[in-house]
């Protein structure tokens, strides 16, 4: 009579999970690690704490580097804070997770696994790049009891719903979250592209010939493009500030000329170093992994 009563506590019959409780709960941790910009490291540590299951919960990363290379990596509770700081100290601003035609389902009373097909993980950066790591995403939930409230000499406070908790006194934590990357993109905001800059429409070139000696020639002569700032003419030269356009914008090609459709001309662009590796994750983030690793 102990145990059904033990077991009965543990995993409530109501509510369930496999309705979607868990995949809400997934977005939860999704916009707690887009909130954490400039966190301290107890944040991350009260993060996992929220959202892991205590000492046995993980991540588990397969990270894929040219198709060729494969490194897995399991995470345990005690490593987590470490691993998401050491991402945001590297210049991440925000991390996002999307779940494309994603599905749930109830194994067991009180469990739940969520499984996504197209997953994916976006890393935001200060300097401007949006780094992507897509793939299948497999996780594992658990409806945990609250830890018993502390005794006072007033009544018991009684439990709050909030975040996480699909009923009173419980809340929804992560066994497992399995994440495996088959795809890094990398994209770069044209903001953080510096350069002198000018904007074309409807210019055309003739195969072989390079564009910027064109855009030169049309400017005058040997003027170079970066001698016009906010449309004059730097150098005393006269020349037009802006090239005389050839035909239309339309991107046709006639008579071995090439048009190409309006955009802008950098001459001696800078663009920030990439800030992640050949895996798609910053090389510090990329540390912390080896060492749990090799542990």
């Amino acid at each position: 009579m102990a145990f059904l009563l033990l077991c009965w506590y543990r995993v409530p019959s109501s509510p369930h999970i496999g309705s979607g409780q868990g995949v809400i709960r997934m977005l939860e941790f999704s916009s707690a690690m887009a909130s954490g910009h400039n966190q301290p490291f107890q944040y991350w540590g009260a993060l996992v704490d929220d959202f892991f299951v205590p000492k046995k919960g993980c991540m588990r990363m397969t990270l894929t580097k040219d198709d060729a290379e494969v490194k897995p990596f399991e995470i345990f509770t005690p490593t987590l804070p470490r691993f998401f700081f050491s991402s945001f100290v590297s210049g991440v601003t925000s991390i996002h997770i999307t779940l494309n035609a994603v599905r749930e389902s109830c194994p067991a009373p009180g469990e739940g696994i969520i499984e996504c097909a197209n997953a994916s993980f976006t890393y935001t950066f200060d300097t401007g790049y949006v780094v992507v790591l897509s793939g299948p995403l497999r996780a594992h939930i658990y409806l945990v009891p609250n830890p018993a409230p502390q005794s006072t000499d007033g009544p018991s406070p009684q439990p709050q719903l909030g975040q996480g908790q699909p009923g009173p006194g419980h809340t929804l934590k992560f066994n497992f979250i399995e994440f495996t990357s088959k795809r890094v993109s990398k994209t770069i905001d044209p903001n953080a592209v510096k350069g002198p800059r000018m904007q074309t429409q409807g210019l055309s070139w003739s195969d072989g010939e390079s564009p910027m000696g064109m855009v030169n020639g049309m400017m005058g002569g040997d003027t170079p493009i970066n001698s016009f700032v906010n449309g004059h003419d730097s150098t005393g030269t006269g020349a037009s500030s802006s090239p005389t356009m050839v035909g239309s914008s339309t991107g046709a090609t006639m008579g071995g000329n090439q048009e190409r459709e309006r955009g802008w001309w950098i001459e001696k662009a800078f663009l920030p170093a990439e800030p992640v590796n050949a895996f798609g994750i910053p090389e510090s983030t990329m540390r912390v992994l080896e060492v749990c690793f090799s542990n």
